[in-house]
């Protein structure tokens, strides 16, 4: 009777061994997620640099949406993601100078120029366009040589409130001021929408993330400064604004989440911003 009894406890204490380390192996392989929104312009960045971080963290999914970096920033403070992405800064009182879009941590991974593109067969006198002349055409429809249909992006996007705000005309008026532009404006919900815009129109004048730029338009100077790492880099090229991440101010991140930061901001991630034609911390 002993041995039964004895038997039975050998049996009872293997099965609960059995029982704790099936949920440590289960454990080991459940897959964490991050989940990310915003700029279509960081997009294309953090897909690269999440694709990166995953090859090392095998458990670790990292989800990259877009949006635009208003509803980035939204979905952040409203709890709908980890990690937000904006391509501007945060929106302040044009008064008092504070913050007006709150309760976020920001954090800049990269700087980012913003190119002015037109198509490959189209030609602008000395590959350049100044400020005063993308006011006119995106205010008025005014034609820059053969160039006559500005295409812009949607509400919302950090590219336009970048562009939007740089460009202004000769007496300092900015295009993020007017209520009405170019009846002849194109808008485009997206960086690769623009490009095929521009692409497929010779009459067509768009701008982009500087990072995203491919041999499928071209890009001209501004000002008479080529939009280049380096320009953007030294300050030459003044057409350029931050790329930022965004969280919730007081919500816990997963360690997931903290991890994947830590790596975009260390050398490895920075490494990656380079190589992928922005400018670097």
């Amino acid at each position: 009777m002993k041995s039964k009894t004895r038997m039975m406890s050998i049996l009872a204490i293997a099965l609960v061994l059995v029982v704790a380390l099936s949920a440590v192996f289960v454990g080991c392989g459940k897959t964490e997620k991050v989940k990310i929104t915003g700029s279509t312009s960081v997009a294309p960045l953090m897909k690269v640099l999440a694709a990166a971080y995953e090859k090392e963290n095998k458990n670790v999914r990292i989800e990259v949406g877009e949006g635009g970096s208003s509803q980035g920033i939204k979905d952040t403070q409203d709890g709908k993601n980890d990690i937000g992405m904006a391509s501007r800064d945060l929106k302040k009182d044009s008064v008092t100078g504070e913050y007006t879009e709150t309760g976020l941590d920001k954090i800049q991974i990269a700087y980012d120029g913003v190119a002015v593109i037109i198509n490959k067969e189209a030609s602008i006198e000395g590959n350049n366009v100044t400020n005063e002349q993308l006011y006119a055409l995106y205010a008025y429809g005014t034609p820059i040589g053969g160039i006559s249909l500005p295409v812009s992006r949607e509400d919302g996007s950090g590219t336009r409130e970048a562009f939007d705000e740089k460009i202004t005309d000769a007496e300092g008026n900015k295009l993020i001021d007017l209520t009405k532009f170019t009846s002849g404006i194109q808008i485009a919900n997206g960086t690769n929408i623009v490009m095929t815009d521009v692409a497929g129109n010779v009459a067509k004048l768009g701008y982009i993330s500087m990072g995203s730029l491919n041999d499928t338009v071209k890009a001209v100077k501004y000002n008479g400064v080529e939009p280049t790492v380096e320009n953007v880099k030294n300050g030459t090229y003044k057409l350029a604004r931050p790329f930022l991440i965004v969280t919730k101010s007081g919500a816990e991140l997963s360690q997931a989440a903290k991890d994947f930061i830590d790596f975009i901001l260390s050398e490895a991630g920075q490494k990656i911003v380079a190589e992928e034609g922005y400018v670097a911390m």
